[in-house]
């Protein structure tokens, strides 16, 4: 297998990774939770502006640090594994 093949293959590897993460991340924190409401939004005169909690505001930005933590680790390691099979 030419080195080429095997640094596609790896980074397709880590990026299907970081997809299915967020996938779960996605279906776990209620993103398509609810799909009656989502139909009618574009329909609305005026945007939903979200409550400012506090709480909800503290998860979502420990969501975005623990992806961001991921992808990070992710190239990481396909660097790693990169320099490795040279």
């Amino acid at each position: 297998m030419s080195p080429l093949l095997a640094n596609w293959i790896l980074y397709m590897v880590v990026a299907v990774t970081v997809m299915v993460i967020a996938f779960v991340w996605a279906v776990r924190s209620g993103q398509f939770g609810d799909q009656d409401r989502a139909r009618y939004i574009p329909l609305a005169d005026a945007t939903i502006q979200p409550s400012p909690d506090r709480e909800h505001m503290q998860r979502e930005r420990v969501s975005i640090w623990a992806i961001a933590f991921v992808v990070f680790g992710a190239a990481l390691l396909a660097w790693m594994v990169h320099l490795a099979a040279e």
